[in-house]
């Protein structure tokens, strides 16, 4: 067997190791290759995830947008933002504001005409305008509520509810003060707004936002001075109740005079002879009324100036005589058409 040469094995073993040098470099530029792909594709993920949420602004129901400009000028003086898709540069914001009806309530304390303590329950209804939105929010931000329509409304109220004394406040000025309360902020909010900002005209409400109704939830007054309002009002009622008793008695005495005079009057008439005579001739009357009713009777009469007293028999109802009815049979020795007896003469 022939042997192989020293050099001959030097140069396949050195063949073989190029080989494998060959691959392994093919493989690690292949490798290579596709982390800087992996990374691209992780930098292009990466901005649009951190860029698209920023550039893509949806404007929910009932809600207005206001645009922020970070490069072009701040704050864009325009309308409210509508509801939609709106999409804008990446470094710029889009504020989301709230349109709808809101409730505002708030507490305050104040004193009222007497000096008395007072503490007030207010529940304001308003609604951001939106052709003012841009100007409310660069002026006031988020927080325009208690920067905007606290102060606002606490000072009014405060003026209002003392104009009032307690008993007042208690009692019956609840609708009189939510009447003044809403003029007096709706001068200040509905034609108030910002140095600066344009006006349309002097009766148009330019104002940030348009209050739709005030109410006075509740008043609270001290324990005591409740007590004494509760305790005044009931002695009020009973006095009301004693002058409607005076009333009605003083009625009464007019009512009883009316009546002591009538009867004067009535025993005066009697007393004429006239007035006799009548009474003799309805006496009368009445008695032939009763003499001549169908009904079985027997009356006796009074010798009231009369010349007799009569004594009318009972007599058979002259009416007709009910279907099926039959006649009683007469005793024997009795004859049928006998005729009533008449009424004899009274002794004198």
């Amino acid at each position: 067997m022939a042997e192989i040469p020293d050099n001959a094995m030097v140069w396949g073993d050195r063949a073989i190791k190029e080989d494998k040098l060959g691959s392994a470099a093919l493989m690690a530029a292949g490798a290579k290759k596709y982390t800087k792909k992996l990374i691209w594709a992780v930098i292009i993920l990466a901005l649009l995830v951190i860029i698209l949420p920023r550039s893509i602004i949806f404007v929910p129901q009932g809600c207005g947008g206001v645009l922020w400009l970070r490069l072009l000028g701040g704050t864009v003086h325009q309308p409210a933002l509508g509801e939609s898709l709106h999409i804008i540069c990446p470094w710029d914001i889009i504020s989301i504001v709230d349109l709808r009806v809101r409730d505002f309530r708030i507490d305050y304390a104040t004193l009222s005409n007497d000096g008395l303590p007072v503490k007030v329950m207010t529940s304001l209804r308003y609604r951001v305008v939106g052709e003012q939105l841009s100007h409310l929010y660069q002026d006031y931000g988020d927080h325009y509520e208690g920067v905007l329509i606290g102060p606002v409304i606490g000072s009014i109220t405060r003026e209002v509810i003392s104009r009032y004394r307690a008993d007042e406040l208690y009692a019956f000025a609840r609708r009189r003060l939510e009447v003044e309360i809403k003029e007096n902020v709706s001068d200040h909010l509905d034609f108030g707004i910002g140095d600066g900002v344009p006006r349309r005209g002097p009766d148009i409400k330019d104002g940030y936002v348009q209050v739709l109704e005030i109410s006075v939830l509740e008043i609270t007054l001290p324990t005591s001075v409740t007590s004494a309002i509760e305790h005044k009002m009931e002695q009020d009622q009973v006095a009301q109740e004693y002058e409607f008793r005076l009333r009605r008695e003083t009625m009464e005495a007019q009512r009883k005079d009316v009546e002591v005079q009538g009867i004067e009057n009535y025993q005066r008439v009697a007393a004429t002879p006239w007035f006799r005579d009548y009474m003799k001739l309805i006496e009368i009357q009445s008695n032939y009324k009763i003499a001549d009713s169908a009904n079985a009777k027997l009356v006796f009469m009074a010798n009231s100036g009369m010349p007799t007293n009569t004594v009318l028999s009972i007599s058979e109802p002259t009416g007709p005589k009910p279907a099926g009815s039959t006649e009683p049979a007469a005793p024997k020795g009795s004859d049928k058409s006998e005729p009533p007896v008449k009424p004899e003469p009274a002794a004198k």
